[in-house]
C-alpha cells in the first residue's frame, strides 16, 4: 500500500493509513493469461536459423521461478515437435515429475510451460526433438530478481566495495545462483543475450553487481528459499535505453532522441554495415598516427614521441580537453623462468576507453569500456627471455582517457606463482598522440557495444527484450544519474520503464514489486540553499516508489562520497532494498524502513511553524522518529526563494521553524535535505535515514 495523504495536525492524530497484507501468490489464478503472453512473445520473435537450443537464459545452475507457470522456450526448425521433461534429481536417480509438448512454429520457435513448481531442487530439464536432446543441469527452483540500471548496480567488488574481502569471504552461497548478462546493443530487438548461470561464491560474486549481490544474500537467508539475480545492467546509462522505440516516444522531452533514433535504424536498414565499414576505415586512417605498424618490436619512432610514465592519464600527460588515440610502448626484460611459465597474465587495469595489446607484435588482447579490467593471457611461447615489446593502442572517445583505477601496479605480468611477477609501472614507456577527435568523432556501429547505448531502445533491444518472457518475482533498479537535471521527465520516464518490464517478463500479470535506489549523497555541500537538481532526482525517485503500484524505494543519502558517484557501502544499499522487498513483497513485519514525508501543515494555532508527518513506507502507519533537533530543513515564504529553517522531530512528527514568526510571513512550502550531498540528520527510531523531500505547506484548518 502506498502512503495515504496525509493532513498534519496534531501528535497522535498526524497520521492516518491501513495495513497492507502480505503480497498473495496469485500466479495460479493468472495461469492462462501467463501462457498466452508469453507465447505471443516467442511467436512474434524472428526467424531462427532452426538449429535445435534452448533459449539463451537457459544453462546449468539457473534459477527457475517457483509457484507460477514457467515459459521455457527454444528454436528448431519450423514444425518440428519439441518435448520438454523436468526431472527431480537424487544423486543418481532422476524422476520425472513434468511432462510438456510444443510445435515450432513457422519461425522457428517453440514454449512449452512447466506447471507451477514449490521451491527446491535440484532438477534437470530436458528437450527432446526426435533423436536430438538437450539438458540443463543443477537447476533450482525459487525466486529470480532482476538487477537493472547503470554504474551503481554494475559496480562489482572489483571497483573497490567497503570490506571487499571480508564480504566475499562470506559470498559460499550455493542457494544463490547469479546471470551476468553481458553488454550489447541494438537497433532492433535481438533474440539471445550472452552469459551463463553460476553459482554464487566467492569468485563468482568478484565480478557480479555487489548491489545485486548484497541484496541477494539478506533475502536468501530470510526467506531460506533459493534466489536468482539477474544483473542487466551498464555503466553511465539513461533510464531511456531501458525503453522500447515505441515506449520512449510518448515520453515528452525525447521526441528528438526519437526521430534521430529512428533515422540510424532506417539508414542501417539500407546498407547500413557497409557504408558504416567504409566510413570507419577512413577514419581510422585520420585519426591513428601509425596504425598497427607501432605495435611491432622493430617499430622505428619519428617525430612527436615522447615519455609516458605508467600509470598514465591523457588530460594530465597530452592535454586537459583532449580525446583521441594514443599509442603507447615499452621494451623490457623477462627471465627465463618467466618466458617459461605456462600461465602468464598480463594486467593492464582500466582503461578509458577502449584498448588492443600486442606483445612481441601478436594481438593479446582488446577491450571496450572505460570500468573493465584489462587481463589478457598470454600464448605459450610468446615471451621470451630477454627484450620483450609491449604496444597498447587506447582510444578515448569522450571524458578522461588512458589508465585508472585503484591499481597503480599496471602493467604487470604474473605468471601463476611459477616466476616472479614483473611490474612495467613507471618509467620506460613512450607514446605518441594522434589528432584530436573534437571536429572528427568516431564513426559507431549501432550494433555493438563500442557505440553510445544512451539512445532510446538500444539496451532494451540488446540486453533486455532477448530475456523476455522469463518467469520472474520482481527487479531492483539502481539509476538515475545520467537523468539527473531531469527529474521532472523521470516522474513518467521510469514507471513507463516499469510497466513494460512486466509487460515482458511472465508474472506481469501480477505488476511484479519493483524496487529503487534514491541516489546518494555526491559532490559538494552549500553554504546557502540552491536549487539542487539531485535533490529533485531523489525527491522523484521517492515519489515513484510511494506512487507506482508495488514499488518502493530505499533511500541511500547517508552512504555517499563527495568525490565519487559510487559509493563503497554497497551492503547498505543491498540491505536496504532487501528490507523493501521483505516487508512489502514477502510480508515481514519486522523490517527497518526509511520513514516517507505525509503533507506539511501550519498547527491549529495559525503560527508560523510548519508539522510535518511520516509514515512507513509500506503500512502507511505512522512512523517513530528519532526525537531532538534536525539538521537539513529549509522554508519558503514566496514560493521561489528558501531559507534555512531550525527544526526538531518530537518522535511523533517535525516541527520546522519558529512559532514566533510573523503570521503574515508564514511558510507556503518546506525542503529537507535538499543539496548534492546535504547535511541533514533525521532518522526513524530503527536509525533509518529520511530522504530529500520538497512539499507544499496546507494552511491551518
Amino acid at each position: 500500500m502506498k502512503t495515504p495523504a496525509l493532513p498534519v495536525l496534531l501528535a497522535a492524530a498526524l497520521l492516518a493509513g491501513c495495513a497492507s497484507n502480505p503480497e498473495a501468490d496469485r500466479y495460479a489464478a493468472n495461469a492462462a493469461r501467463v501462457r498466452e503472453t508469453a507465447a505471443a512473445r516467442v511467436a512474434a520473435l524472428p526467424a531462427s536459423d532452426g538449429a535445435f537450443a534452448f533459449a539463451s537464459p537457459f544453462s546449468d545452475h539457473m534459477v527457475l521461478q517457483r509457484g507460477m507457470p514457467v515459459p521455457v522456450w527454444g528454436t528448431a526448425a519450423p514444425g518440428a515437435d519439441v518435448k520438454v521433461s523436468l526431472f527431480a534429481v537424487d544423486g543418481e536417480e532422476r524422476k520425472a515429475v513434468a511432462e510438456e509438448t510444443a510445435t515450432a512454429g513457422d519461425n522457428g520457435r517453440w514454449i512449452a510451460f512447466l506447471p507451477a513448481t514449490a521451491e527446491g531442487g535440484p532438477y534437470a530439464l530436458r528437450a527432446e526433438r526426435g533423436g536430438d536432446a538437450l539438458a540443463v543441469e543443477d537447476v533450482l527452483f525459487g525466486d529470480v530478481w532482476l538487477c537493472g540500471g547503470q554504474s551503481n548496480m554494475e559496480m562489482s567488488f572489483t571497483w573497490g566495495v567497503k570490506d571487499g574481502e571480508k564480504e566475499l569471504a562470506d559470498a559460499d552461497l550455493p542457494q544463490v545462483r547469479l546471470l551476468h548478462v553481458e553488454r550489447a546493443i541494438d537497433i532492433e530487438p535481438r533474440d539471445a543475450v550472452a552469459g551463463t548461470w553460476t553459482p554464487c561464491n566467492a569468485e563468482t560474486a568478484r565480478g557480479f553487481s555487489a548491489c545485486g549481490f548484497f541484496f541477494g544474500r539478506a533475502l536468501q537467508r530470510e526467506i531460506g528459499v533459493p534466489v536468482g539475480l539477474v544483473e542487466d545492467c551498464w555503466s553511465g546509462t539513461v533510464a531511456e535505453t531501458w525503453l522500447s522505440i515505441e515506449g520512449a516516444a510518448a515520453i515528452e522531452g525525447l521526441e528528438r532522441a526519437v526521430a534521430d533514433r529512428r533515422r540510424v535504424i532506417a539508414e542501417w536498414k539500407n546498407g547500413g554495415p557497409e557504408k558504416f565499414q567504409a566510413r570507419h576505415d577512413a577514419w581510422q586512417k585520420s585519426v591513428d598516427p601509425v596504425g598497427e605498424a607501432a605495435a611491432a618490436p622493430d617499430f622505428a619512432e619519428g617525430d612527436g614521441w615522447a615519455d609516458a610514465p605508467m600509470p598514465f592519464s591523457f588530460e594530465q600527460a597530452v592535454a586537459g580537453d583532449y580525446d583521441g588515440i594514443v599509442w603507447l610502448r615499452a621494451a623490457f626484460e623477462a627471465t627465463a623462468e618467466q618466458a617459461a611459465a605456462a600461465d602468464a597474465t598480463v594486467f593492464l587495469g582500466a582503461i578509458d576507453d577502449e584498448d588492443d595489446a600486442w606483445l612481441n607484435g601478436t594481438k593479446i588482447g582488446h577491450t571496450a569500456g572505460w570500468q573493465e579490467l584489462r587481463r589478457y593471457k598470454v600464448p605459450a611461447g610468446l615471451l621470451r627471455e630477454g627484450t620483450n615489446t609491449l604496444a597498447v593502442r587506447v582510444l578515448d572517445s569522450g571524458g578522461n582517457g588512458g589508465f585508472h583505477g585503484a591499481d597503480t601496479d599496471v602493467p604487470r605480468f604474473e605468471f601463476g606463482g611459477a616466476a616472479p611477477a614483473l611490474s612495467l609501472a613507471g618509467g620506460d614507456w613512450r607514446r605518441l598522440a594522434g589528432p584530436s577527435l573534437r571536429d572528427n568523432p568516431e564513426p559507431k556501429d549501432p550494433t555493438k557495444p563500442g557505440a553510445f547505448p544512451n539512445v532510446p531502445a538500444a539496451c532494451y533491444n540488446g540486453m533486455l527484450s532477448p530475456l523476455f518472457p522469463m518467469a520472474v518475482r520482481g527487479a531492483i533498479w539502481y539509476q538515475g544519474c545520467s537523468n539527473v537535471g531531469r527529474a521532472e521527465q523521470y516522474k513518467t520516464l521510469l514507471p513507463a520503464v516499469i510497466g513494460e518490464w512486466r509487460d515482458g517478463f511472465s508474472g506481469a500479470v501480477d505488476a511484479f514489486p519493483f524496487y529503487i535506489v534514491q541516489l546518494a549523497a555526491y559532490r559538494g555541500t552549500h553554504e546557502q540553499p540552491v536549487d539542487s537538481g539531485w535533490a529533485a532526482m531523489r525527491w522523484a525517485q521517492t515519489q515513484i516508489g510511494q506512487t507506482v503500484p508495488n514499488s518502493g524505494t530505499a533511500v541511500a543519502i547517508d552512504v555517499g562520497d563527495h568525490g565519487d558517484i559510487h559509493p563503497k557501502n554497497k551492503r547498505a544499499v543491498g540491505e536496504r532494498l532487501a528490507a523493501l522487498a521483505l516487508a512489502q513483497t514477502y510480508g515481514r513485519k519486522d523490517q527497518a524502513l526509511s520513514p516517507v514525508p505525509g503533507d506539511a501543515a501550519h498547527p491549529v494555532n495559525d503560527s508560523g511553524e510548519v508539522w510535518v508527518g511520516f509514515a512507513d513506507p509500506v503500512t502507511g502507519k505512522p512512523a517513530a522518529l528519532k526525537k531532538g533537533a534536525v539538521k537539513g530543513f529549509q522554508i519558503s515564504r514566496d514560493g521561489k526563494t528558501f531559507e534555512w529553517a531550525p527544526a526538531k522531530s518530537t518522535g511523533d512528527f517535525v516541527i520546522v521553524g519558529d512559532a514566533s514568526s510573523d503570521p503574515a510571513r508564514r511558510p507556503v512550502r518546506v525542503r529537507y535535505a535538499w543539496d548534492d550531498y546535504p547535511d541533514c540528520d533525521l532518522v526513524s527510531a530503527d536509525g533509518m535515514p529520511v530522504g530529500p523531500f520538497e512539499l507544499s505547506v496546507a494552511p491551518a484548518p
